[in-house]
């Protein structure tokens, strides 16, 4: 036969439930109006649903029978609460996405149409932060490949992979620094034909040297593997000029460079790319 008990009380409408690394017991509850809680399950412990609650009734009157109005200390109080309502909908672990986020909660939402990654540090929120999806999301799971898949409620399938801020950064740099719209996605296609062979992550030299911090570095010092001998004889760092002079001949500059000629003979367009260059090292996580 199988057995059975009863862990803690007084929760609300569960919609997640995980256990962390740690083998910490987690949920995220539905609440009425306010009162979506976050809960560190412990065996025994009482969360008061329904005598206390931070939520209303959806006409915004207490709710029957809660001995205390928009209080909740007679009983284990959640770790976080949303204020107002979010519409939790699902609750999972983060393990094998990226590093910056590994080990953080991920929890969806319906109202407000959200992700909201959780860290949880010495049994306390550290932070939750809002990530705006415009769906209302069902469900987030992720799969073996490491990648987040998030199910809306419109019958679409997301798919995040565990680079969170490359293109996010092209594009903010882009829309804050070039107001001509055209001009704009001159520099977008540039930056992306770049992205071919170099990637703007840092570290990542296998098929190029990465872009990420670039600037005003020394010439040839990432560990990428097949950089010319005169490149590397060249000595100096990635200076305005350096870049320029590069990227306007590299063969003249370096003699027997393998990249392929950019054909930046466009001073503008030049001196736009060697910006977002600049940009992108200070920018860069260390």
């Amino acid at each position: 036969s199988r057995e059975s008990r009863i862990v803690s009380t007084g929760v609300r409408n569960p919609q997640g439930i995980v256990l962390d690394n740690d083998g910490e017991l987690w949920t995220i509850e539905h609440g009425l109006r306010g009162g979506d809680e976050l809960n560190h399950i412990r065996e025994g412990s009482n969360y008061g649903w329904p005598i206390a609650t931070l939520g209303t009734q959806y006409s915004k009157l207490p709710v029957p029978n809660a001995t205390t109005y928009g209080r909740h200390d007679r009983f284990d109080e959640p770790i976080f609460a949303w204020l107002p309502s979010v519409a939790t909908s699902n609750l999972t672990l983060i393990d094998g996405f990226h590093e910056s986020w590994d080990g953080d909660l991920l929890a969806a939402s319906l109202k407000s149409m959200s992700l909201f990654r959780i860290r949880i540090k010495n049994d306390r929120v550290l932070f939750s932060e809002q990530i705006e999806i415009g769906e209302r999301i069902r469900y987030v799971h992720q799969h073996t490949d490491g990648q987040l898949i998030l199910w809306t409620d419109t019958g679409k399938l997301l798919f995040l992979t565990g680079q969170p801020y490359t293109d996010n950064f092209v594009d903010d740099y882009l829309v804050e620094n070039i107001s001509n719209e055209n001009f704009r996605n001159t520099i977008k296609t540039t930056i992306n034909t770049c992205r071919e062979c170099h990637s703007i992550d840092p570290g990542e030299n296998t098929t190029a040297p990465s872009l990420a911090s670039i600037f005003n570095a020394p010439i040839a010092s990432t560990d990428y593997e097949n950089y010319s001998s005169s490149l590397k004889e060249k000595g100096g760092v990635w200076s305005r000029e350096n870049l320029k002079e590069f990227l306007l001949d590299n063969n003249k500059f370096a003699p027997g460079s393998t990249m392929p000629a950019q054909g930046l003979q466009n001073n503008a367009r030049l001196e736009e790319l060697i910006n977002f260059l600049e940009a992108l090292n200070h920018k860069s996580p260390n």
